[in-house]
């Protein structure tokens, strides 16, 4: 460590006054680091993972009665990911009015906007709803999500949302029997599967939630 002017004796009031002086920066970087790797660790031994990952991005709504009536389709089709006897699942709702207009963006949506492109990059969903114009708004990163051939034997006359490597990556839910029966509107609802990024495929817990995403689209879509 570097040293500043005549160093008094150590442990004294003076010595304490002269640590501080000089190298209050120090310690308050030593003690950042340790209360973030501290966080990290609390995180990691605290959090709880769930085998299925749902993000709705869209302006309907989307209460906890609907992710419910989701809930009773898709989780008989998962599988225990984290070995905890149960499987459940959990839902993330962003609600954006107008994606492609940053003119009238307010600023919850751009708040919305910032946690979908995290999400996306790095988070745990796999299984995604979109709205039509919240799905065209994500063309760019499209490539993203898996083509619909992996959930859906065929689309027929079904709208989709084609990428930006030219499959179709979402399919739509309207007309979706098994959720109009509950009073949920699909009219504006399409679902998406994101892929396994390269530096995930050795995580065997994520692969299992990806396959359980797969299972829960093709249990939505009759499959």
């Amino acid at each position: 460590m570097e040293k500043y002017g005549t160093i008094p004796k150590k442990f004294t009031k003076a010595w304490w006054e002269y640590v501080w002086e000089y190298y209050k920066f120090h310690i308050a970087a030593v003690l950042f680091a340790i209360f973030f790797v501290g966080s990290i660790v609390h995180t990691n031994l605290t959090r709880k993972y769930y085998d299925l990952y749902i993000s709705y991005i869209g302006l309907g709504d989307f209460n906890e009665a609907i992710q419910a009536e989701f809930d009773n389709i898709i989780i008989p089709v998962a599988e225990d990911t984290n070995e905890d006897e149960e499987v459940d699942s959990t839902y993330y709702v962003y609600n954006v009015e107008n994606p492609a207009d940053d003119e009238l963006f307010t600023e919850y949506e751009y708040a919305s906007e910032s946690k979908i492109i995290v999400e996306l990059q790095v988070g745990e969903s796999f299984l995604y709803i979109l709205s039509k114009a919240n799905g065209e708004n994500m063309y760019e990163v499209s490539n993203c999500f898996e083509p619909i051939s992996e959930f859906v034997k065929e689309h027929g006359d079904a709208d989709v949302l084609i990428s930006n490597e030219g499959y179709p990556f979402a399919v739509s839910l309207a007309g979706n029997e098994q959720l109009m029966a509950k009073g949920i509107d699909t009219s504006d609802m399409y679902i998406a599967v994101k892929k396994v990024y390269q530096n995930e495929k050795d995580d065997q817990r994520k692969l299992k939630v990806h396959k359980n995403s797969l299972n829960a689209a093709k249990q939505l879509l009759g499959e």
